[in-house]
């Protein structure tokens, strides 16, 4: 593979995070965030600043520098594992394998963030989290 391609796989990969991060944050958490080009973050409903800390939101709590080291991996993880199969199978084959090992990252990451911080959802909203740790 030449790194044509590698730089492709790793800003698909980039760019699907940016667009499925904040609607996974919302179906995890039931917080109510929106994708980027629709509001993003300010429809949070679950800010720190906004309930109490065990039932804020654990990804819309994050500094800008926790986002780095949390999303950082699941970038790194889905290009190489994107990239190896491109390899073996082909382009298409990679970019969709990309896009399902990050979800599937950010979905763990998400659940293990939740149970790490002790998140507890509000009785009036469904979140993964809440149904997960029941």
């Amino acid at each position: 593979m030449n790194s044509k391609g590698l730089f492709r796989q790793f800003f698909f990969s980039i760019a699907l995070l940016a667009l499925i991060a904040l609607p996974i944050c919302s179906f995890l958490f039931g917080c109510g965030c929106r994708h980027l080009f629709a509001g993003g973050v300010h429809h949070c409903e679950l800010l720190p600043v906004a309930v109490t800390p065990k039932h804020a939101c654990p990804w819309c709590d994050l500094t800008p520098f926790s986002l780095v080291c949390v999303f950082t991996p699941t970038v790194l993880i889905s290009t190489s594992f994107g990239a190896w199969v491109r390899i073996r199978i082909g382009s298409m084959a990679g970019y969709v394998s990309s896009a399902i090992a990050c979800l599937v990252i950010l979905l763990a990451t998400g659940l293990l963030m939740g149970r790490l911080t002790g998140f507890e959802p509000t009785e009036d909203r469904f979140s993964l989290c809440g149904w997960v740790s029941e």
